[in-house]
């Protein structure tokens, strides 16, 4: 074992210098004979139990209180919400942006732990059943997104028409209903029917613990150790959306170069997320709903990650879609109410810097939380522009539908 003493220049009859020489000296030798001493084997059996959760706090709140700690871990002293106010950063050119957006996406790989890739293993796709109604056709869906953990959801395809047909996956938001909600205030189904007749093949998928997918519940990982080890809520369902991904561009009456994306609340923030770590443009258009916030970032699980949002926001990670054409739906009565004056132009400013700004679009409903008929309609209109090509409006419009039971 070697010690590189530091070097201590003395000069001749430099008594303080010896004597400093001389301590350091000293002080080496018995670190030295510390480290060489035999130590007595760790007995693991008798050390006292723990609870894994303290094995990441630094400090207790009793130490914080009665002792004089030296460093304070600042995770123990401020909980970071999720409607903090977020400022944009200012973008001066592209490159800038791109960077930027290079950051957001190995951000959100990150905290979902899907940094590096996991094995895309086979999706073995079963089909367990189909409804066939005059011009669409619904069938039950079941595939494989890790082996033995499956995604559930209906495949929506229409009829009388000849493809190959654009697409879009349909993920749902918090309804206690899931992907067979259908109210006023939201139809997963109905909007699937109106693509549909449209000519979109569509799939609407469940969210993990809602519907068919009850392998696992909603309140997935929530605890310390599985947050440590990036194990997540957010990271299961968003490796779902890859992989439904992957199906529908598997699938042989799809335009593989015509994908979009659309959802709201907690749907809205699966569009936004898979879209911006979409480095290779699969998703062509896109359509998030009541859920890009400067002030909020959502309420659940599966919006929220550790990590994820230490220096990143909702309209930065909307804005890595840029310059790809999205539609921003908010309305007056929840956390998007200020979308038109606050998240649309910073959202317009990054799309300024592509020269893409025809290609961002902002539509406000005085409406509570939803995903209603009016939403509905103008994402049917942004999605026909550019995935159908098609300006007339009035060929855009919502068709009356009759959902199946729930059952079926």
């Amino acid at each position: 074992m070697a010690y590189d003493l530091p070097a201590i220049v003395i000069s001749r009859g430099n008594r303080k210098g010896q004597a400093m020489r001389s301590s350091l000296i000293v002080a080496m030798f018995i670190l030295f004979v510390v480290a060489c001493s035999p130590q007595q084997p760790l007995n693991l059996a008798q050390l006292p139990p723990t609870d894994h959760a303290a094995l990441t706090t630094v400090y207790t709140q009793a130490d914080l209180e009665h002792r004089d700690v030296t460093y304070r871990d600042n995770r123990l002293l401020t909980m970071r919400h999720t409607d903090r106010q977020y400022e944009m950063p200012l973008y001066r050119t592209r490159a800038d942006w791109e960077r930027r957006a290079g950051y957001i996406r190995q951000r959100i790989l990150v905290s979902a732990g899907l940094f590096p890739w996991p094995e895309k293993t086979p999706l073995n796709l079963q089909i367990s059943g189909r409804i066939d109604h005059e011009d669409y056709a619904v069938e039950q869906i079941r595939f494989e997104s890790y082996p033995g953990f499956y995604v559930t959801g209906n495949l929506y395809r229409p009829r009388g028409k000849e493809g190959p047909f654009p697409a879009i996956l349909s993920p749902h938001g918090h309804w206690t209903e899931g992907r067979l909600v259908n109210s006023e205030r939201g139809s997963v189904p109905g909007r699937a029917i109106n693509f549909a007749k449209q000519g979109y093949v569509v799939f609407a998928y469940d969210m993990v613990g809602y519907g068919d997918s009850k392998q696992v519940d909603h309140t997935f990982a929530n605890d310390s150790l599985s947050q440590v080890w990036g194990i997540n809520l957010l990271g299961l369902q968003l490796w779902n959306s890859i992989r439904s991904l992957d199906f529908i561009m598997s699938l042989d009456d799809v335009d593989t170069n015509r994908i979009a994306m659309t959802g709201a609340s907690g749907g809205g923030t699966q569009t936004f997320l898979l879209t911006a770590i979409d480095n290779r443009n699969l998703i062509k258009a896109t359509a998030p709903v009541n859920m890009i916030s400067a002030h909020f970032q959502g309420g659940s699980l599966c919006e929220n990650a550790p990590g994820l949002r230490h220096d990143i926001f909702n309209v930065e990670i909307g804005a890595a879609a840029a310059p790809r054409p999205q539609i921003m739906v908010s309305n007056t009565q929840d956390w998007t109410v200020n979308t038109p004056l606050v998240e649309y132009p910073l959202m317009k400013g990054i799309y300024s810097l592509f020269g893409a700004e025809e290609q961002l679009s902002h539509v406000q409903y005085d409406f509570p939380h939803n995903y209603n008929r009016a939403s509905r309609e103008a994402v049917y209109a942004w999605f026909g522009r550019w995935m159908l090509g098609e300006d007339n409006l009035e060929t855009l419009k919502e068709q009356p539908f009759e959902v199946d039971q729930d059952e079926d």
